[in-house]
């Protein structure tokens, strides 16, 4: 079994933080912006058709984390710092692996059963759309790929440069999490993951100091995706009368796993406190970082009214 090495606090004392990770994450910003209206179209019109829909979301995964490889390589090569550092590679305990799951789970089928419950007893069944992918290219896609490739940028090269930086928690949860939420599409999506990604994804990788927890837990809620009612049901007649039985066992399953999730989220925090920074043991923000972050953040919410709704 691995374990976490004990209080590294490597990110404690030194200088105030710079205006270098807010330089970083704006850049980032204005590149995924830019990224869909230039380079986007061309990966689905022309690729997507001569090869596929998984080739060419590949390709896509690829073009979003060149900068975050560009990042990784100035790190090696001039600031002369462990790249293995900067991303979190940190192994994860069998103990953390089991509690993230049951707390992952618990989380993903209460949210899924609410979304589900709501529009049952508002009288609107109509089926929704099961996509183009097969339950096995979704599962590839969302439980590894976007997983992957999403906490490689969110909680390992965003996360990383704000923690060398002595940034408090909280502001590098809600810089990566609005940023998180900024490159889902739709209101609900948009506040779902903005949620997760201040909530949840960013105090596991804070008491685990290990990306794999994230992943853990990024790949466990998009691989559910396949026990959606959607994929049981042929057509809108079958879904119908599939609806009340699986409402049923979903709640069954909730039941069940809350009270599980209570006790591991307690487990949790006592056997990963030691790893926690508060913010009085950090130094002083200058004045350039904060007005720098805030501005970062308002124009994070600025470009979600404006090209995500």
């Amino acid at each position: 079994m691995s374990h976490e090495i004990t209080a590294t606090h490597d990110s404690i004392g030194g200088k105030s933080p710079s205006i270098r990770s807010n330089i970083l994450i704006t850049a980032y910003v204005a590149y995924f912006l830019l990224m869909p209206r230039f380079v986007t179209p061309f990966v689905w019109n022309i690729i997507g058709r001569e090869f596929g829909t998984i080739p060419s979301r590949m390709i896509g995964a690829v073009i979003f984390i060149i900068p975050a490889l560009i990042y990784l390589l100035y790190i090696k090569f001039f600031e002369k710092r462990p790249i293995m550092d900067i991303l979190s590679m940190r192994s994860l305990s069998l103990k953390n692996v089991l509690y993230i799951t049951i707390i992952t789970l618990a989380f993903a089928q209460t949210y899924s059963l609410i979304m589900l419950t709501v529009p049952f007893f508002l009288g609107d069944l109509s089926m929704p759309y099961a996509g183009t992918l097969s339950v096995w290219q979704y599962f590839l896609m969302g439980a590894v790929v976007a997983s992957l490739n999403e906490e490689f940028v969110f909680r390992g090269v965003l996360w990383g440069e704000y923690r060398s930086q002595n940034v408090s928690f909280w502001k590098i949860a809600l810089a990566t999490g609005l940023f998180f939420g900024l490159i889902h599409g739709g209101i609900l999506s948009i506040a779902d993951t903005t949620f997760s990604g201040i909530f949840l994804y960013a105090p596991l990788i804070h008491f685990t100091r290990s990306i794999w927890a994230p992943i853990l837990h990024h790949s466990i809620v998009n691989g559910r995706w396949w026990m959606h009612p959607v994929h049981f049901a042929n057509n809108q007649a079958e879904y119908e009368a599939l609806m009340p039985i699986y409402l049923i066992i979903m709640g069954v399953i909730v039941a069940i796993l809350i009270p599980l999730a209570v006790i591991c989220a307690k487990k949790f925090l006592a056997h990963n406190q030691h790893n926690h920074i508060s913010k009085t043991d950090l130094p002083r923000e200058s004045m350039a970082f904060k007005l720098t972050y805030w501005a970062l953040i308002a124009a994070m919410l600025l470009s979600i009214v404006i090209f995500r709704i």
